[in-house]
């Protein structure tokens, strides 16, 4: 098999890091570590205490949990947590599309989304 290219990532290796403003990521701003745990009282604390290892499928219960308080109507076993974009994308077109749905993607966007 030999995919396409994706054309964003091929711009970002060409732009991301050289262009004076970029206004295309979905990223937030860039910060260090310290600028952010900052943010939040005894992060360190919690930091050091952060299992870095592997965690079940849906995400790491503890996650999920504290995702769901932020809903009225959903607990933690109906959310599942991606580690990003493309992961959420493939999960969404191989469990709610079937063959010969149709379905409109904005563009520009993550190529995986049109291909």
């Amino acid at each position: 098999m030999q995919p396409n290219p994706f054309k964003l990532e091929r711009y970002f290796s060409q732009h991301e890091f050289t262009a004076r403003h970029l206004l295309c990521s979905s990223d937030p701003e860039s910060m260090s570590i310290g600028e952010l745990l900052a943010y939040e009282p005894d992060s360190i604390d919690g930091l050091r205490d952060t299992w870095l290892g592997y965690t079940e499928y849906p995400g790491a219960p503890a996650l999920r949990r504290e995702l769901a308080t932020l809903y009225e109507n959903i607990d933690a076993d109906e959310i599942i947590v991606h580690t990003g974009a493309q992961e959420a994308i493939y999960s969404f077109m191989n469990t709610m599309l079937a063959p010969g749905d149709h379905m409109i993607v904005h563009m520009p966007g993550y190529q995986s989304h049109y291909t």
